[in-house]
């Protein structure tokens, strides 16, 4: 499974392979044998030559086994501590956003293994790849993953519909990604409502709260047209419009897959002030520490216009999709 070798992957350079050298220097053959007539008879013992490899492949396979017994038993999804945000219009109109967990198990104490696992890497990747997958199957690490795979549900709130789920392999781990559209079907106050997306592993539940925010059509229509245009200020002061930087080659995403654990309070500090702005009611946000990459300030003609760029990005396409089958 890709999720074991991103375990393995993810560490720098933590063994110095000095166990090989010294592995070398050990033994009789220290010491130069004396020269030998040509025609001479000897009953010395050929020297046998350690594999740097092979020795430490012994060694990381009685270490994996160890961790495969572990992780297998002791399996758990995370995550559910921070906020979804996303918005509806009218029982016609939703507006995309992700819900996401990761998977891992506690596996105890593996310094040993991820140094194992980087002198193997550095001498023979490719050996190294071959006994990885082959252990994979021995400890039925990948099956057992496979199994946490099909068996992780997701559900959604009534004001919210589940339209995707798949798992995303990365080297940082393993996540799974459900994308959900907001709806007006249920909302009884129209305003912040609150909502939920849960999933479930075996006897393990994860839940992740969403904030739904009641947006007009006229709202976003606002936001459009600023998103579109610039802008200039009694002043005379110009700011240019979001798409001539946004919609450009390399532009930075801010659709809901960036902006999707912001509040809108977070979100207007960025526009106007260049940095997200805090927010007492997302306490565990990602945007809190987020940097932008180019700061910068817009001006609006109303709070209408500016309110209505936060939902007009919230009305932006999902930009995330399935990873291939493999």
């Amino acid at each position: 499974m890709k999720l074991i070798r991103g375990l393995v992957f993810v560490m720098g350079s933590l063994l110095v392979l000095s166990a090989c050298d010294e592995a070398k220097q050990s033994g009789d053959g220290d010491q130069a044998a004396a020269p030998v007539e040509a025609d001479a008879t000897t009953d010395a013992e050929t020297e046998t030559t350690v594999d740097p490899f092979e020795e430490h492949a012994a060694l990381f396979s009685e270490e994996y086994k160890a961790y495969a017994q572990r992780c297998i038993a002791a399996t758990s999804i995370q995550g559910g501590n921070f906020k979804f945000y996303s918005g509806f219009v009218d029982a016609a109109t939703t507006f995309s956003n992700y819900a996401v967990i990761t998977m891992g198990c506690e596996s105890g104490d593996i310094t040993t293994l991820l140094n194992l696992a980087d002198a193997l890497n550095q001498i023979n990747p490719q050996g190294f790849l071959d006994l990885l997958s082959s252990l994979e199957v021995e400890t039925g690490l990948d099956t057992h993953f496979q199994t946490v795979v099909d068996s992780t549900t997701v559900a959604a709130a009534d004001n919210l519909t589940i339209t995707n789920s798949f798992w995303n392999f990365r080297p940082e781990g393993s996540f799974f990604i459900s994308t959900f559209d907001a709806s007006a079907t249920t909302f009884t106050d129209g305003v912040n409502t609150p909502s939920s997306i849960t999933f479930t592993y075996g006897d393990q539940t994860v839940q992740s709260d969403v904030t739904v925010y009641s947006y007009t059509q006229a709202q976003i229509d606002l936001g459009q047209a600023r998103y579109n245009a610039a802008f200039t200020d009694e002043n005379g002061v110009e700011s240019p419009s979001c798409a001539s930087c946004h919609q450009a080659a390399n532009g930075v995403d801010h659709s809901p897959l960036l902006i999707g654990t912001c509040s809108d309070v977070e979100i207007i500090g960025a526009v106007e002030a260049g940095a997200y702005a805090p927010d007492a009611d997302n306490p565990n946000s990602f945007c809190a520490g987020y940097q932008l990459t180019v700061a910068h300030s817009w001006g609006f003609a109303s709070p209408e216009e500016r309110d209505g760029v936060i939902a007009y990005l919230r009305t932006l396409p999902l930009n995330i999709t399935p990873p291939a089958a493999e």
